[in-house]
């Protein structure tokens, strides 16, 4: 069952999200701090301008979520930034499911296009099944 995420997600959010941080390599940038994941979480489920769902089978397997705001250089748009998705490798499967609930959510919430970043070649290869096209690439730095 895909649904939006509550309060009494926080606990599995935030350890699905340490899972995410861990394999996802952001521990070569920055380190993990669960009370900030836990605060952000909270803070998702209240905002009008925050999509999020997470999947339920009896326990979280996965968790989605996108912030929407105008677009900077057309504001009669709304787009729908990914925020961060995972889901767990036993239910990979699933993962076109998780992004489709995203983007219903996103439009429930005014969202009128939705970006979301491709970290790996599989990822870029289901969003282009799912109708998305190329557009840009992310790269991160530490600032000193």
């Amino acid at each position: 069952m895909i649904r939006d995420a509550t309060e009494g997600d926080i606990a599995q959010v935030v350890s699905l999200g340490h899972d995410a941080f861990d394999r996802g390599g952001y521990d070569s940038f920055v380190s993990f701090d669960p009370l900030s994941a836990a605060r952000s979480a909270r803070a998702f489920m209240e905002s009008q301008n925050v999509a999020f769902v997470v999947i339920d089978h009896n326990r979280l397997v996965g968790m989605a979520a996108a912030l929407i705001a105008p677009l900077y250089f057309n504001h009669a748009e709304r787009l729908a930034q990914e925020i961060f998705w995972w889901i767990e490798p036993e239910h990979v499967r699933e993962t076109s499911d998780l992004i489709s609930a995203l983007e219903k959510s996103a439009r429930e919430k005014g969202a009128t296009v939705m970006m979301i970043p491709a970290l790996t070649a599989s990822a870029g290869r289901l969003y282009r099944r799912m109708g998305y096209s190329p557009m840009e690439h992310y790269h991160m730095k530490v600032l000193t």
